[in-house]
């Protein structure tokens, strides 16, 4: 385990879930320069609809619940790779578990999008955890795997031979 780099990962995670968790206090606290630019960050990543977002301090949180739950599943999925117990389960069920969690957030947007079925706050945030879970577990293990650029092998050095007589 590489742990400078799976501290590093989970440092950046827990700063960016702390963003978003702190915007309320920070619109309530600052001028709106700061407000503004956390809001500007985050509208290109999520729509930031408040009927679609929880409220803390009696602010919508920057992003909507699904994109609260995919990054603090993804916060939960860096801080538990360390404890993977199975490696060869891990690496077989990594990918079925992306896809299956990105399928279920499909299905759930889908479905409400069609109105065959309306989604709720528990199903994005459920779907959104399950992805975000998913995702941390493999940028984790992605961290771990990274390697150095290669550096050209160096020829070996030239000998003489010399036949003495």
């Amino acid at each position: 385990m590489l742990w400078p780099r799976h501290l590093l990962l989970l440092a950046l995670a827990l700063t960016w879930c702390c963003l978003i968790l702190s915007f309320s206090w920070v619109a309530r606290s600052s001028p709106h320069q700061p407000v503004l630019l956390l809001a500007t960050l985050f509208s290109q990543i999520c729509h930031q609809d408040p009927a679609r977002s929880f409220w803390i301090g009696g602010a919508p949180l920057p992003v909507c619940s699904r994109c609260l739950a995919i990054y603090l599943g993804g916060f939960l999925g860096i801080a538990a790779y360390p404890w993977i117990v199975s490696w060869e389960l891990f690496t077989a069920l990594l990918k079925q578990a992306i896809f299956g969690a990105a399928g279920l957030v499909l299905l759930d947007a889908g479905l409400d999008l069609t109105g065959v079925w309306p989604s709720t706050f528990l199903s994005r945030a459920l779907t959104g955890a399950l992805l975000g879970i998913a995702c941390g577990l493999a940028l984790a293990a992605a961290s771990q795997n990274l390697t150095p650029p290669l550096q050209p092998a160096k020829e070996p050095a030239k000998t003489r031979v010399t036949r003495s007589g």
